[in-house]
């Protein structure tokens, strides 16, 4: 059992390390938006298939009861000062407790875009997921689901959200039409639910 634990702590740190290197031949501002990318695959379809992740939820508490979600862009909260403390935290615990002086940073950027209130701007649907946690085999997400031929009965609020992630105006409109167009006909924006992190980790 021993040799197992120290085997894995090898592991982890080789690929702590490794992670951690690599990043730094990356300028984080050349990280690009779903919002760009999703541009981009109108004129270029074989990007269409591919998966990509380029936005960090983060999630603060204005009080006991009040969580607020910001969506970040990755370039606003990864930098050579803390990548490799993020990368050991989500190799060993799947998670990240960002510092005070990272919040205010992200928080204060305008690319940053803030639901104040999560449970009473009523945007998200509780939803159960197998894949979506490692620990349990079963998670508790919040999902917007888009029906991408009749966005436009989204409320206030979820087409603020829609369009922070898929573009905005004329662009997330157009984004939608390609969707639809081949076939997707509901997309969804999701994110791990507060009460799995609160539970676990505050």
């Amino acid at each position: 059992m021993k040799n197992e634990n120290e085997n894995l702590e090898k592991q982890l740190t080789i690929g702590r390390n490794s992670l951690a290197r690599d990043f730094k031949n990356y300028d984080p501002s050349t990280i690009q938006t779903s919002a760009e990318i999703m541009k981009q695959r109108r004129d270029d379809d074989s990007l269409r298939d591919l998966n990509f992740a380029t936005g960090i939820a983060l999630y603060t508490l204005a009080d006991d009861r009040t969580v607020n979600l910001s969506i970040a862009k990755i370039g606003t909260v990864l930098n050579n000062d803390n990548l490799a403390d993020f990368c050991h935290a989500l190799m060993t615990d799947n998670f990240y407790r960002p510092s005070a002086r990272m919040v205010d940073r992200v928080l204060s950027d305008d690319s940053t875009f803030t639901i104040n209130d999560l449970y009473e701007a009523n945007v998200f649907e509780p939803v159960m997921c197998d894949w979506f946690s490692s620990d349990t085999g079963t998670g508790l997400y919040l999902e917007m689901a888009i029906k991408t031929d009749a966005h436009n009965n989204l409320s206030e609020e979820q087409r603020a959200l829609a369009e922070a992630v898929y573009g905005s105006g004329d662009d997330f409109e157009r984004n939608m039409e390609m969707l639809s167009d081949v076939g997707i006909k509901t997309t969804a924006i999701s994110t791990l639910h507060p009460y799995k992190i609160k539970k676990k980790h505050w």
